[in-house]
C-alpha cells in the first residue's frame, strides 16, 4: 500500500511472527543464481508498492548481481520460513515459504528508508531493554511524531531507531492504530520481531561472507547511541534516567526544574566500547618548530641514554641511526632528515658527535663506515635537555594498540567459519589476542542484605547514583574484604565489641556469614575476630569462578578451567588420527583452530560434533589426520597462548605415525 507520504508502505501479512530469541535450526543452504536476484528484486517491488528499482537492487545486490552472493537458508520443519542472505547478510524473510516477504534490518542499513519513517525511541536507554527482548511501550516513544508518517495501521510493520543515530536497529509491528496511540497511555506499541544481537544477527555472524554487523559506532553491546557526522560514537548526557526495573521503555516522569546540566549514568559507560583513533589522548599541541639539528640532537640524546645498550656496541652508524635515533624523535615533529642540518652527511654527524665526547668510534674496515664502540651518558651537555617528550615509536606502539583493539572487538562478533576466515585476514597476525586468566569471587545469596543495605547509602541522595559494591558483579579477594570492612564501618560494629581485635555481628552480618553453615540446634556467635569476618569466614561464602578474557571476548566458568584434552586414536584400520576437544573454555573457535592445525601440520583437518546430550548442545571437536599429539600442543601454547598445565595429552602411538 502507499501511505499519504509516498513512503513504501509493506502488505500486511496475515500473522505476527515473534522475534528470534532461540538460535535459527537450518536444515540447508544453497546458493542462488542471476535469475534468483532478479526474481527477488521484482518480489520485493511488487511486496513494498512504490519501491523502486535502484532501491530494490540495493537491498538484494549491492556489488551487482554477478559480485553478490545470494544464498537461500531453509528452517527446519514444520517451519517453512526461509531467509534469503545477501553476502552474508540476512536481507529478506519469507515466514510461509510462499513470498510472505520481510525486510530485516540489515535490508534497512543498505535502504534505511525502505519501511518508510522510522519509530524514534524517546531516547537511548529505551534500547537496553529492547535489546534484551523487550517489545517497545508507549513510554518509549515521545509523541505520534516520532512515530510513522501518516495515519498508521494496526499491524503494519515498521523500523525502530534511535535519536541521533539514522540506522534502525529493530522491525516490528505496530500494535494499535494512530486514534488509539493518541488515546492510549501505556501497553505495547511495537512487538518486536527482528532486534539486533538476535538470532538472525548470530546467523549473520556465522557466515563465511563476514558480513558487517555493526553498521556504525554507535551499535553498542547494550545500547544503542547516537552518532556525529564521522560515524563516531556520541555518549549520552540526557537528563532522563531510567529505573533499572522498568519495562521496555518505561521510564520514571523526572521533575521538570531539574537542571539541564545534570549528568546521569547509562549502561554504556560500564560496557567496553569500540576503540577509535579518536580514543588517543594526544594535547592538540602546536607542532613544535625548532631547528633539525636540535631534533637530531635530542633524538640522540635519548637514545643513548634510554635505548642503546653496552652489549650491543660496536655498532656500525647506519644501523645506530635507523634503530635507536630515528624511533626516538619526537612524536609531534617532523621525521629526521640529516640532508636538512648542517652536517649535510651521516658521515660528518656522527665525526662531529665524537668530537664533541658524545660517541667513540673508528672507521670500520671493511664497509668504511664509521663503527660506535661507546657511549658517553653523563655528558654535561645533556645537563639541560628536556626528554619528557612522547617519542615517534611510542607514538606509533600505541596507534597499533588501538588498531589491534578495535580489530579484536570486530573479530569478537563473528563465530564458526566467520571466524576462521577473519583471523586468517586480521593483518598477517601470526598470534592470537592473548589468553588472560583472573580468579575472581561471586557474592553468595546468603550476602545479599550486606550488599542491599550499602546500596542504601549510596543512593540515598539520588536514586540513579552508582552503586560501589553491587552485588551482581565480580570481585577480588581484596575488593570483596574491602565490602564486609565498608559494612562494620557503616554500623560501627567495633564500638561495643570485646576487644579492638573484634567485630559485633548484627543479624545481617550474622545470616551472611553462619546461614545454612551452622546447625539449628547451634547458637550463632555474638562477635568474632576481624580477621575471620573479613577473612575466612565471609570469603568462604563466596562462591570461586574463573574470568577467560582472549581479546574482546569474555568467558566466566564456575570453580576452575577443566583442561583441553589432546590425544590420538587408531580408526578405520590402521588410521592414525589426533582428537582435540575442550577448546571452547579456552574462546576458540572451532573453524579458526581447524584452519590453524591444517596450515600448521599441513594435513586435513575437520569438525565433529561430540559430547551432546538431551539438555545440552553439542560441543566441537577438531580431528586432524596423523599421529600430532605434541605438534597441536606447541601450537596451542604458541599460537592461543594456552599454558601446557592447561592441556592434557595421551598419545596412544607414543610419538610414532605421520606428524609425530
Amino acid at each position: 500500500q502507499l501511505s499519504p507520504t509516498g513512503a513504501w508502505t509493506p502488505l500486511l501479512g496475515p500473522t505476527s511472527v515473534p522475534m528470534f530469541r532461540k538460535p535459527i535450526p537450518v536444515t540447508g543452504t544453497h546458493k542462488l543464481g542471476g535469475s534468483d536476484v532478479k526474481k527477488l528484486v521484482k518480489d520485493l517491488q511488487k511486496k513494498f508498492v512504490g519501491m523502486s528499482v535502484e532501491s530494490a537492487e540495493s537491498i538484494v545486490a549491492p556489488l551487482g548481481g554477478k559480485k553478490t552472493v545470494l544464498t537461500l537458508v531453509k528452517c527446519q520443519a514444520p517451519s517453512r520460513m526461509q531467509i534469503y542472505l545477501s553476502d552474508g547478510a540476512p536481507i529478506v524473510i519469507d515466514h510461509s515459504g510462499k513470498g510472505d516477504l520481510e525486510l530485516t534490518y540489515f535490508a534497512l542499513w543498505r535502504v534505511p528508508g525502505a519501511l518508510g519513517k522510522p519509530i524514534v525511541v524517546k531516547h537511548a536507554h529505551v534500547t537496553h531493554y529492547l535489546l534484551k527482548g523487550a517489545d517497545l511501550m508507549l513510554p518509549g516513544v515521545g509523541s505520534a511524531e516520532d512515530g510513522p508518517a501518516g495515519d498508521f495501521k494496526k499491524g503494519q510493520v515498521v523500523a525502530i531507531s534511535c535519536p541521533g543515530n539514522p540506522l534502525p536497529f529493530a522491525v516490528g509491528e505496530v500494535q494499535m492504530s494512530r486514534t488509539e496511540f493518541l488515546a492510549a497511555q501505556s501497553g505495547i506499541y511495537v512487538k518486536v520481531k527482528t532486534c539486533v544481537r538476535d538470532a538472525l544477527w548470530a546467523l549473520a555472524a556465522s557466515q563465511l561472507g563476514r558480513p558487517e554487523l555493526t553498521p556504525n559506532r554507535g551499535f553498542g553491546e547494550s545500547e544503542i547511541v547516537a552518532v556525529d557526522g564521522q560515524g563516531n560514537r556520541v555518549e549520552n548526557d540526557e537528563d532522563e534516567a531510567i529505573s533499572p526495573g522498568s519495562d521496555g521503555g518505561e521510564e520514571e516522569e523526572g521533575d521538570e526544574d531539574e537542571e539541564e546540566d545534570e549528568e546521569t549514568e547509562t549502561d554504556d559507560e560500564h560496557e567496553e566500547r569500540l576503540p577509535s583513533m579518536s580514543d588517543l589522548e594526544i594535547a592538540e599541541s602546536p607542532v613544535v618548530t625548532v631547528s633539525m639539528d636540535t631534533q637530531i640532537d635530542t633524538a640522540l640524546i635519548r637514545a643513548i641514554k634510554a635505548s642503546i645498550k653496552d652489549s650491543e656496541l660496536p655498532m656500525l652508524s647506519s644501523k645506530f641511526w635507523g634503530q635507536h635515533v630515528v624511533p626516538h624523535r619526537r612524536g609531534d615533529g617532523p621525521a629526521l632528515d640529516v640532508k636538512r642540518s648542517v652536517h649535510k652527511k651521516m658521515s660528518k654527524l656522527f665525526c662531529e658527535k665524537i668530537k664533541q665526547g658524545w660517541l667513540f668510534g673508528k672507521e670500520d674496515k671493511h664497509t668504511k663506515e664509521i663503527a660506535v664502540t661507546s657511549v658517553c651518558r653523563s655528558h654535561k651537555d645533556f645537563a639541560g635537555c628536556d626528554l619528557s617528550y612522547e617519542t615517534f615509536a611510542e607514538l606509533e606502539l600505541k596507534e597499533q594498540r588501538i588498531n589491534d583493539a578495535a580489530t579484536e572487538a570486530v573479530a569478537a562478533n563473528y563465530t564458526g567459519a566467520a571466524a576462521a576466515a577473519f583471523a586468517s585476514n586480521a593483518g598477517g597476525r601470526k598470534n592470537a589476542p592473548a589468553l588472560v586468566f583472573e580468579e575472581k569471587l561471586r557474592p553468595p545469596v546468603s550476602a545479599s542484605k550486606v550488599f542491599a543495605e550499602l546500596g542504601k547509602v549510596d543512593t540515598l541522595d539520588n536514586e540513579h547514583a552508582p552503586v560501589r559494591f553491587p552485588f551482581d558483579a565480580l570481585y577480588t579477594k581484596a575488593e570483596a574484604g574491602e565490602v564486609v570492612k565498608a559494612y562494620c564501618e557503616l554500623f560501627q560494629l567495633d564500638k561495643n565489641a570485646p576487644s579492638g581485635a573484634h567485630y559485633l555481628l548484627d543479624p545481617t552480618l550474622c545470616d551472611a556469614l553462619f546461614k545454612g553453615v551452622s546447625k539449628k540446634s547451634e547458637n550463632f556467635p555474638t562477635f568474632a575476630k576481624k580477621k575471620d569476618v573479613c577473612g575466612d569466614l565471609w570469603l568462604g561464602r563466596f562462591l570461586k569462578v574463573t574470568s577467560i578474557k582472549r581479546g574482546a571476548k569474555r568467558l566466566i566458568k564456575k570453580g576452575g578451567v577443566p583442561p583441553m584434552t589432546i590425544q590420538s586414536e587408531r580408526r578405520a584400520g590402521d588410521r592414525k588420527v589426533t582428537r582435540v576437544f575442550g577448546f571452547e573454555q579456552y574462546l576458540i573457535e572451532a573453524e579458526e583452530l581447524r584452519e590453524t592445525l591444517a596450515t600448521k601440520l599441513a594435513t586435513h583437518c575437520t569438525v565433529c560434533d561430540v559430547g551432546a546430550t538431551k539438555n545440552a548442545k553439542a560441543l566441537k571437536e577438531v580431528v586432524a589426520s596423523g599421529n600430532a599429539v605434541e605438534k597441536v600442543a606447541g601450537i596451542l601454547e604458541n599460537v592461543y597462548g594456552v599454558p601446557r598445565m592447561n592441556v592434557a595429552t595421551k598419545d596412544l602411538f607414543k610419538g610414532k605415525g605421520k606428524n609425530k
